[in-house]
């Protein structure tokens, strides 16, 4: 096959992704395990308002041994922005020059490309729920790892289903 014809193969399948994905999320974007390629803004909205509802009001617990530190993501400033989510997904694809687009759908269809929830904690009342970890932790004879347990808040406020994390 000679190269003209292979740009031309590139270029015609560019044209149709380009016209199949029309207002729509390219297929193979998720934001964790959820699938949002094939929704239109709408439906990946609602969809990951209710997804942020549920992580909202479902508690992230740490344990270790007899110890136990649990709390709302609210209680460290954090909340999903599923605006914000939606239109990094929305951008997969339709970004950047138009080789690096075509990377990104390539991407996106075989390899799947993963969107996460934009939002950082609040540091200070990350550094709250520290302490009250710490306390918590310190009685029970446990010592904790505060730079790794920061890192480990910031994984477990994005994780879904929420599993009971382990207190490093």
């Amino acid at each position: 096959m000679s190269l003209s014809a292979i740009l031309g193969l590139v270029l015609f399948l560019a044209i149709v992704d380009l016209g199949v994905n029309a207002g729509r999320i390219h297929y193979g974007v998720r934001v964790d395990r959820l699938k949002l390629g094939g929704l239109t803004e709408g439906e990946a909205l609602d969809l990951l308002e209710q997804r942020g509802n549920l992580m909202l009001q479902t508690p992230i617990k740490f344990v270790s041994g007899s110890a136990e530190c649990s709390f709302l993501p609210f209680d460290v400033g954090w909340t999903p922005d599923a605006h914000r989510t939606v239109s990094a997904a929305l951008e997969v694809g339709r970004e950047g020059s138009l080789l690096h687009a075509a990377h990104q759908r390539i991407k996106a269809w075989f390899g799947g490309v993963k969107i996460q929830w934009p939002d950082r904690p609040n540091k200070h009342r990350v550094g709250a729920i520290l302490d009250q970890c710490e306390r918590t932790s310190r009685a029970a004879g446990v010592v904790l790892a505060r730079h790794k347990m920061r890192v480990e808040i910031r994984h477990a406020l994005r994780s879904w289903p929420r599993p009971t994390f382990h207190i490093p």
